[in-house]
C-alpha cells in the first residue's frame, strides 16, 4: 500500500472516459479537473475546477468566466495571437465540452477510441519531454501502455462488428489493462508471500 505517483498518471485514461457519459457527474468533472496528471495544463485545470465547485456542471455562468480568463491569460500573459488561443480552447471543449452518451446504450466504439488515443498521444509527449535520467520515463511509459492495450482491445470489437460500447463494460476493459501492468515504483522485496491480482488466479 506504499504512495506512488504512477497511481496518478495510470488513472488519467479512466477519468477522461468517464466524462462520456450523461448526465455528466459533476463529482468526475471535478476529479479529472484536480487530479495531478491530466491533458490539459493546471492552471486550467484549477481555474475550471473552482468554477465547478462554485456552480456544479459546465456551461454555468462561472464556467464561462473562467473560460474568459483562461483566453486573457494566454493572450495577455503569454502573448499569443487569436490563432493560436484558438487550439487552446478547441482542447478544453474537447475534454470537458464533448457530446455524451447514454451508459445503458453506450458510446460510439469511435469516439471511445478517438479518446484513449488522445490520451496515449498526450503521455508519448509526455514521455518524450521527460528527462532520460528521469524515472518519470517509467511512469509515462506504463501509463501509455495500459492505453495502447485499451484501443487494441477496442479495435478488436470494433473489427468483430461491433458499433457502442456500454459503460460497464468498457470500466471492465479499463480495469483489466489496468491490472496487468507493473508499477515502475515497486521493487522487489525478500521473503514475499505468493499473491494475486485476479481472482481467476486462485480458482
Amino acid at each position: 500500500q506504499h504512495y506512488s505517483r504512477f497511481r496518478a498518471v495510470a488513472q488519467v485514461l479512466k477519468l477522461a472516459l468517464g466524462l462520456l457519459w450523461d448526465p455528466i457527474d459533476p463529482h468526475a468533472l471535478l476529479q479529472f479537473l484536480i487530479h495531478p496528471a491530466g491533458p490539459l495544463p493546471v492552471y486550467e485545470r484549477s481555474k475550471l475546477a473552482a468554477a465547478v465547485a462554485r456552480e456544479p456542471g459546465i456551461g454555468g455562468h462561472a464556467w464561462q468566466e473562467a473560460l474568459a480568463a483562461i483566453e486573457e491569460r494566454l493572450g495577455t500573459r503569454q502573448g499569443k495571437t487569436s490563432r493560436e488561443i484558438a487550439p487552446a480552447v478547441a482542447e478544453i471543449r474537447y475534454w470537458l465540452e464533448n457530446p455524451r452518451y447514454d451508459a445503458g446504450a453506450g458510446a460510439p466504439l469511435a469516439v471511445v477510441i478517438e479518446r484513449a488515443q488522445r490520451c496515449s498521444t498526450w503521455l508519448a509527449r509526455k514521455l518524450h519531454a521527460a528527462d532520460e535520467n528521469d524515472s518519470e520515463l517509467d511512469l509515462y511509459a506504463a501509463a501509455r501502455a495500459q492505453a495502447e492495450a485499451l484501443i487494441a482491445a477496442l479495435g478488436d470489437l470494433l473489427a468483430q462488428g461491433a458499433d457502442t460500447i456500454p459503460r460497464i463494460v468498457l470500466e471492465r476493459l479499463v480495469d483489466e489493462v489496468s491490472a496487468h501492468a507493473a508499477d515502475p515504483a515497486t521493487f522487489a522485496q525478500s521473503r514475499h508471500v505468493r499473491a494475486a491480482t485476479l481472482p481467476g488466479a486462485i480458482t
